[in-house]
């Protein structure tokens, strides 16, 4: 049985996704956190706060219904189009019980209110997928 590049490359972000599920549930991961804060308020400015917000945004649940709509308008005539609402919400899911179980909490400088945990990113989750 042939492997595909496809399965070969998604084996090797969840391993690495679960590798940093256990950093992150060890508080491994602390020094990288600092760097990363450090780093983001070295470059803060107005135009990337107001860029990142407008991203931050678009991840909501209307503006994620919406371009769930979208891409079922592109992609109707394919029969793997019912993957996509499938996808979105099993993503959801997850995120929200990898949050539930590891819950970490945010960090303390924040630029939007948020409510919830951190980790893992529902934002990344939602990309990815």
């Amino acid at each position: 049985m042939k492997i595909k590049k496809r399965q070969i490359i998604a084996t090797i972000l969840i391993v690495l996704f679960l590798i940093l599920l256990v950093l992150v549930s060890s508080k491994g991961v602390l020094g990288i956190d600092k760097a990363a804060i450090n780093f983001v308020l070295s470059i803060r400015n107005d135009f990337l706060t107001n860029f990142f917000k407008i991203i931050t945004k678009l991840c909501n649940g209307t503006y994620l219904l919406i371009i769930t709509a979208i891409l079922l308008i592109i992609f109707r005539d394919r029969k793997e189009s019912i993957l996509i609402p499938i996808n979105l919400g099993v993503s959801v899911l997850l995120n929200q019980v990898f949050k539930s179980i590891i819950r970490r909490p945010r960090p303390e400088y924040k630029l939007i209110k948020q409510g919830g945990y951190s980790f893992p990113s529902g934002h990344a989750m939602l990309a990815v997928a």
